[in-house]
């Protein structure tokens, strides 16, 4: 199943229910959010004429959030800020140059990663929030090839710009606190290609990379 039709799916789910929920004001104002998130990171690599492949490795994360949030009858919409605590891996790949005796492996993580979000919902039975996000993503890719074979390695760091698409549910934990909520969510993150040029072993080149991330994060939030 693609992503558009899971996304399709859910917003038939939720404007089909939306005549069964009730006006609500809760999950307004500003907000902080403290989660654990799961990413997968897969990664288009392409040096040409050597190699074209696709990378990918999983990484537990932390991820903190402030934002703002406004109620319209039973609809709400919030505006937030996030960052991504640690690196997101994305794995390697060992190629052999032609039919030469060298063998290299390329390795490839994500750093300082953050974004800005949009998220319309709708408030069930005053205690419970479901929502959409679109957002703008940013992050720092870090590459290593490592060359065994002339023991020397290379490194350097590309900027990316992307989008993002996710779904999530809150819910208040009242019998703690009417501030207190938790919250679960899954998001789709697409970085622009990027080019890296490199110099290794002084010859110059220019290579490509392409990052997405999938990540499911549960934590707590705090509306003040």
């Amino acid at each position: 199943m693609t992503d558009k039709t899971l996304l399709k799916i859910f917003l038939i789910l939720l404007f089909s229910l939306a005549p069964l929920i009730a006006s609500a004001d809760t999950f307004q104002g500003p907000f902080t959010q403290l989660g654990i998130s799961v990413s997968k990171t897969k990664t288009q690599v392409d040096f040409p004429n050597w190699f074209r492949t696709d990378i990918d490795d999983t990484s537990v994360n932390g991820k903190v959030t402030a934002g703002y949030a406004h109620n319209f009858g039973r609809f709400a919409l919030a505006g937030q800020l996030y960052y991504t605590l640690g690196k997101q891996e994305s794995g390697s790949t060992t190629q052999r140059y032609h039919e030469s005796e060298e063998v290299s492996t390329l390795s490839f993580e994500l750093n300082n990663s953050w974004g800005i979000e949009l998220q319309p919902g709708i408030v069930f039975n005053d205690t419970t929030l479901i929502y959409l996000s679109i957002g703008y993503a940013r992050t720092t890719g870090e590459w290593v090839l490592t060359r065994p074979y002339y023991q020397d390695h290379y490194s350097d760091h590309v900027d990316f710009d992307g989008y993002s698409l996710g779904a999530g549910i809150k819910q208040q934990l009242t019998y703690i606190s009417p501030h207190l909520y938790a919250f679960a969510e899954v998001q789709k993150t697409w970085y622009e290609e990027e080019a890296a040029p490199a110099t290794i072993a002084q010859s110059s080149f220019v290579d490509y990379y392409k990052p997405e991330l999938l990540q499911a994060t549960i934590g707590i939030g705090w509306h003040f």
